[in-house]
């Protein structure tokens, strides 16, 4: 199977609440950008998220995809554990 390593620096932004917007600085990609869009579902929330990405070398879009499946979970894992702590540290 393929693999590689990739190396990319975001900025982000934040529309309060409803959306969070990453942007490319630098990094292995010739563009990157991705966005969650959380939208109220009930008691819960439902979570939409969207990447666009160039690599520099020809990747097929495939085997990005599957990639990022596979890191999908492990991130949103770790962006939970960050927002909770952050509202832990706010109250």
């Amino acid at each position: 199977m393929f693999t590689a390593q990739v190396e990319i620096h975001l900025r982000v932004f934040e529309n309060l609440q409803r959306q969070i917007r990453f942007r490319m600085e630098r990094g292995s990609f010739n563009d990157f950008s991705a966005e969650l869009t959380l939208d109220d579902y009930g008691n819960g929330t439902v979570l939409t998220y969207s990447v666009e990405a160039t690599p520099l070398i020809p990747v097929p879009s495939l085997l990005i995809e599957q990639a990022m499946r596979q890191d999908l979970p492990g991130n949103m894992r770790q962006m939970r554990q960050v927002i909770c702590a952050e509202l832990y540290k706010a109250a």
